[in-house]
């Protein structure tokens, strides 16, 4: 079941409670039973608008970003608080009669809503993987935002790039979050262009186009002088019509597994990733890469450099 048809089916029951208890408080006047349930119900509508005005001119995207679900958790409490408060309001006082009739139809709600909860639960365990490949993108923009600063994948964490190029350090020089950073030696080599383009020792770039939408596609592979190493990381970096090379985005390696599930001890890894070149200047560029083994804080030149054109 679509999320998008549970919400809309969450936000008319909570409609529905609401207007329930704003009748029975009307036709009562008493309205301290339903005090706590609307003041949840308030605060949850309210923090939820004022987060979703603020966010939505950075994209729908930023809005409606995971990180916000708490405000959903509320949001339910709220409704679940408003159909308890009704029930012992209007059915508990109420005749037999109205009490079978509110208790049948919490019943059906209560199973449409378990059903919907678990179809939503094995929608997301699908979607997990590409969350978790989100999350490592997201961090590893981190690590290298002072080598690459207009990283696209930035602006996903942060979305004001200059300001979080600028923060990063602070939280690197304060142990907030023990990423194993690129050191000093790393870093000078990837921000030059690779010596040889033609050497294929280890790896190269195989395929690599931009579409009309300003998409990079690139493949290609990378294979590490030492056995027990693998290059976890590929800096892409381009050069200019002028001759100025800089990089401008980082991606993860696909390291095979092995029949028991563990990592092959084999060096040769393959990377491919369509990702958005914002940050390519325009005009004729050369495409070039770097392996960077994490673990030995090691980079090497790929061949197999390309041409190609960014309108």
């Amino acid at each position: 079941m679509s999320p998008l048809v549970v919400g809309i089916t969450a936000v008319a029951v909570f409609v529905a409670a609401s207007i329930g208890a704003v009748v029975s408080i009307t036709k009562s006047r008493d309205w301290r039973s339903f005090y706590p349930a609307l003041l949840i119900a308030a605060y949850a509508c309210v923090t939820a608008a004022v987060t979703a005005a603020g966010r939505i001119g950075f994209g729908v995207e930023q809005s409606l970003d995971s990180r916000y679900r708490t405000f959903s958790l509320f949001f339910y409490l709220a409704t679940v608080a408003l159909l308890f408060a009704l029930y012992c309001r209007s059915v508990v006082l109420g005749n037999t009669k109205s009490r079978s009739r509110f208790i049948a139809g919490c019943s059906v709600v209560a199973i449409a809503a378990s059903a919907a909860w678990v179809l939503c639960y094995l929608d997301g365990l699908r979607h997990l993987e590409q969350l978790y490949s989100r999350n490592l993108t997201l961090i590893r923009a981190l690590k290298w935002i002072n080598v690459i600063p207009d990283n696209p994948d930035a602006l996903l964490i942060y979305p004001i790039a200059e300001q979080f190029a600028e923060r990063s350090p602070v939280i690197r020089d304060h142990q907030l979050l023990r990423l194993p950073y690129p050191t000093q030696s790393v870093i000078r080599t990837v921000q030059q262009l690779p010596p040889d383009f033609d050497d294929q020792t280890f790896g190269r770039v195989e395929t690599c186009m931009i579409d009309t939408n300003h998409n990079l596609y690139i493949t290609g592979w990378a294979k590490l002088p030492t056995r027990h190493h693998h290059a976890d990381t590929i800096v892409i970096g381009c050069q200019d019509s002028t001759g100025n090379y800089k990089p401008f985005s980082v991606m993860k390696t696909d390291i095979p597994a092995t029949k028991t599930g563990h990592r092959s001890k084999t060096p040769l890894v393959r990377f491919a990733r369509v990702f958005n070149a914002a940050n390519v200047p325009a005009g004729e560029i050369t495409i070039a890469a770097w392996a960077v083994d994490t673990q030995g804080q090691k980079a090497y030149p790929l061949g197999g450099a390309t041409q190609i054109r960014q309108d």
